[in-house]
């Protein structure tokens, strides 16, 4: 049977491994809160990009639509090459997120390119 040192030492071994934890969970989300927080820049401009997309799909883009947003869209579908706003085919893009869909068209299907940046 267990003596009430025994019961001691037990209590007192789970005291320490609960400190333990404890600590090392508080030092774990000291590191974690310290560190720079992921920028959602990248993913906002994905979702940009694809609101786009289903607009062309639904009611078509126009060039003042794409312009208003500070954006610039490049769609490459097959050999045809379009730019919105117009004035972004002189534009070099920077950092830019590209995306590739499969289009319904008169004649079937096409693979449909189109990348966006910032102005």
């Amino acid at each position: 049977m267990w003596s009430a040192q025994n019961k001691g030492m037990v209590f007192s071994l789970e005291a320490m491994l609960s400190l333990l934890a404890s600590v090392s969970l508080i030092l774990a989300a000291a590191s974690f809160s310290s560190s720079t927080p992921p920028s959602l820049a990248r993913l906002y401009e994905y979702q940009v990009l694809n609101d786009f997309l289903e607009v062309k799909e639904k009611v078509g883009l126009t060039d003042d639509y794409v312009a208003s947003s500070g954006f610039c869209l490049k769609l490459v579908e097959d050999s045809r090459t379009i730019f919105l706003p117009s004035e972004c085919n002189r534009e070099q893009p920077y950092e830019p997120v590209s995306t590739t869909r499969i289009i319904r068209t008169g004649g079937g299907f096409a693979m449909l390119n189109a990348t966006l940046w910032r102005r």
